[in-house]
């Protein structure tokens, strides 16, 4: 669930909470983009100023471990590790926010259906927009579908066949 300060309506209520189940699809998408465009030292420098930015952000002990460490190891591959093995990180990472951004989605949908997922993100744009909640689950998937969907055909050399 989102929470934040300011205003209870408007559109920067409604881009908050909606950002969150799709932020980490959009991202990978964008992650794979820099990887096909062979950007690779981009992306990861580019990841170490997001894991920066969310840093600032965080609420809790735990979290902010979480991040320092990930921005730890992505500058350690980033400064230290060969080439190779900072695309295989990189490679890793996009394929990580590209399927990791459909678990929440999921799970959201499974607690809707269960009905213990009230007051969630979507039941909050729903009181806002007036759009109908699942409506909002149903626009969450399909955007990471959408970005797993464009990333794996970025990620995935065209030559190869399965």
């Amino acid at each position: 669930m989102t929470y934040s300060r300011g205003r209870r309506n408007g559109p920067g209520l409604v881009l908050s909470a909606a950002a969150g189940y799709v932020m980490p699809s959009l991202l990978g998408a964008g992650a794979a983009w820099l990887l096909a465009a062979r950007h690779l030292t981009a992306m990861l420098w580019l990841a170490l100023v997001l894991l920066t930015a969310t840093l600032l952000a965080i609420r809790n002990l735990f979290g902010a471990l979480a991040v320092l460490v990930m921005a730890g190891g992505v500058f350690a591959v980033s400064w230290y590790a060969p080439v190779a093995v900072q695309a295989g990180f990189a490679y890793l990472g996009a394929w990580f926010l590209l399927f990791g951004g459909m678990r929440p989605v999921l799970e959201l949908a499974r607690g809707r259906r269960r009905r213990w997922a009230r007051g969630s993100d979507a039941d909050q744009l729903a009181r806002l927009t007036g759009v109908p909640a699942g409506l909002w689950v149903t626009l969450f998937a399909l955007v990471a579908i959408a970005a797993l969907v464009l990333g794996a055909s970025l990620l995935i050399p065209s030559g190869w066949h399965f």
